[in-house]
């Protein structure tokens, strides 16, 4: 089964600025990926550091939190290999 950490850490790390209305995100970081020591990859979790006006740092994780063990419906995983989201 896929996992969508990096689309989904891209989609929120894209377009978290354009919908602050009242300004108060200073830096956004890019989404990063979960390392160990050695610099091997230990998971698919990906991490946005944000920074406000004021200087608090802020840390949004994406992960994986469960495994399905079959479709809902027949036909769900090929579906979602073909989905595309579009943001702004």
């Amino acid at each position: 089964m896929l996992a969508y950490c990096d689309y989904i850490a891209h989609l929120i790390s894209g377009n978290i600025k354009h919908h602050d209305a009242q300004g108060i995100l200073w830096h956004i970081g890019r989404p990063t990926m979960d390392l160990d020591a050695s610099g091997a990859l230990a998971s698919t979790a990906k991490t946005i550091e944000i920074a406000d006006l004021n200087g608090k740092k802020y840390r949004v994780t994406i992960e994986e939190i469960s495994q399905p063990t079959e479709e809902l419906v027949d036909g769900t995983n090929e579906a979602l290999k073909a989905l595309t989201i579009w943001g702004k």
